[in-house]
């Protein structure tokens, strides 16, 4: 989720330290105070114009005239921390606290442990600053995020909420709040803060916008999301809100300005590579498989650590029927996150489908252990426990299936070819009609009630009931015309039932 994380580079203004104060600090050899107070003007300009070689060089040679002086460490710090300096910023922070602790070093050495990935340090500077002063209120912000981001969301709520009464009218800890509670789920109690935050903003501001795009999305109001991820691009464009909006028109379906919308990104960051994901699953949906192919090879060319795009890119392959490839894919992406639920559950299915049960059992096993409700790991898991003979563990795997989800299609249709598998026609009937009455869903080669009505046409068949079976096979086939199964099935049971009828 795109949140502000705000890191103000403080001390560099006058009017911050101004320079009768900094003349009040020379030490007892008569420092020039007038050479000081034109150091640190020199040094703001170069910070100001981003020559931060510059200004760092104004500063060392500032502290070489007055070693004591708190204030040039403080801008030292910050002039090495936006150069990427951070342990030379830590240690001038840590100085400019030596000489004198105040809320702004403490904060701006939060700032640079935060950068530098040690949390609980960034923290505790951040703790410090508030002890220093109760109301600067942006040591609360970026200590919210930093709890954040230790996976502490109680405790960042909490942060923010204290940073909302010691300064009611300050839109971001607004903005960061909706962050978080659209994280927990709490969407509606996300979208009333990101829209008090729009009250506040003055100007308005893209990355507000786009926090509540994404809560409104998940709300489901798609129209809405994709206003306010059209104004958040009206403010500022911005290659995460193009992608934003190419996924909301996703899920409404309008494909050619979904691409368009990642296109956008693409033009303004070349190197945006999840941009370029988003454009391979956009192809994948409407089945054009090569230039998907080629979306996702080129978002791994910019990051081939980029696991969402190697398990896409496994997807494109299997759906091709490529599983020497998509199997590779898979196990890349898993190198790289070897939590990934869903990764070791593709893998599984795709090794079955290669003939190697015994493996893709191991692998959809794996499925369960990072997700234990995964409803249709367990549905496979009895697919290929089928194929191997195992039919009691099979029928284990389809039971606690249904007790995660008991209104499955799929488990039910998948029961069904289990118990007919066991010459139970009668039962097996009783199950795909089951999965009849309930909502067709997709999978793989084809979809739940097109396997049921052809899984319902073989029991009927095992029955003698051929014109039965050959309804049955036929509105398989009305569901799904490239369903092969079914169409072979079909055309041997007309066989059968013309030799019968001689």
């Amino acid at each position: 989720m795109y949140r502000y994380c705000l890191s103000l580079l403080l001390g560099f203004s006058l009017a911050t330290l101004p320079g009768s104060v900094l003349a009040q600090r020379v030490n007892a050899q008569q420092v020039d105070a007038q050479r000081v107070e034109q150091l640190f003007e020199q040094g703001n300009a170069a910070q100001d114009a981003g020559d931060y070689n510059r200004a760092e060089s104004i500063w060392r040679r500032l502290l070489r005239i007055d070693p004591e002086n708190g204030a040039a460490y403080n801008n030292l710090g910050n002039t090495l921390q936006a150069q990427g300096k951070l342990e030379e910023a830590i240690a001038a922070y840590q100085r400019a606290i030596e000489l004198e602790p105040t809320a702004i070093r403490y904060y701006n050495l939060g700032n640079a442990f935060y950068e530098q990935g040690e949390l609980e340090q960034a923290i505790a500077a951040y703790q410090e600053a508030i002890r220093q002063d109760p109301e600067y209120v942006y040591s609360y912000n970026n200590l919210g995020n930093a709890l954040s981001d230790q996976g502490d969301l109680d405790g960042a709520i909490a942060v923010y909420q204290q940073a909302i009464q010691v300064a009611p009218d300050d839109p971001l800890a607004y903005s960061n709040l909706g962050v978080i509670l659209g994280e927990q789920g709490r969407t509606d109690e996300a979208i009333a803060a990101f829209r008090q935050a729009l009250q506040l903003d003055t100007p308005p501001n893209g990355v507000t916008h786009n926090g509540l795009g994404i809560a409104l999305a998940e709300k489901g109001d798609l129209e809405g999301a994709m206003r306010a991820y059209r104004e958040a691009l009206r403010i500022e464009p911005n290659p995460i809100y193009y992608r934003n909006l190419g996924m909301v028109l996703v899920e409404m379906e309008q494909w050619d300005n979904a691409i368009a919308a990642y296109r956008q990104a693409l033009n303004l960051d070349p190197s945006y590579y999840p941009a370029y994901n988003s454009l391979g699953l956009a192809y994948t949906d409407l089945g054009q498989y090569e230039e998907a192919i080629a979306a996702y090879e080129k978002a791994l060319e910019l990051n081939p650590e980029y696991h969402w795009s190697h398990y896409n890119l496994g997807v494109v392959l299997s759906l091709m029927g490529r599983y020497e490839e998509s199997i590779p894919a898979y196990q890349r992406a898993l190198e790289i996150d070897s939590t990934y639920a869903p990764a070791y559950y593709s893998l599984g299915i795709d090794l079955g489908q290669a003939g190697n049960y015994n493996e893709a059992i191991e692998q959809l096993r794996q499925a369960i252990v990072y997700d234990p409700g995964f409803t249709d790991a367990y549905i496979w898991l009895s697919i290929w426990y089928q194929r191997t003979g195992d039919l009691e563990q099979a029928q284990s795997m389809i039971q606690q299936a249904l007790s995660l989800e008991p209104q499955s299609t799929w488990a039910y249709a998948s029961l069904g070819d289990l118990l007919l598998e066991q010459g139970k026609a009668t039962e097996a009937i009783a199950r795909y009609r089951q999965a009849l009455g309930l909502p067709d869903r997709s999978g793989v080669g084809t979809t739940a009630h097109a396997h049921a009505h052809n899984g319902l046409g073989s029991a009927l068949k095992a029955q003698g009931n051929l014109e039965q079976a050959i309804a049955q096979f036929r509105q398989a086939l009305t569901l799904d015309p490239s369903y092969t199964t079914a169409q072979e099935n079909l055309r041997t049971t007309q066989q059968l039932l013309q030799r019968n009828g001689q």
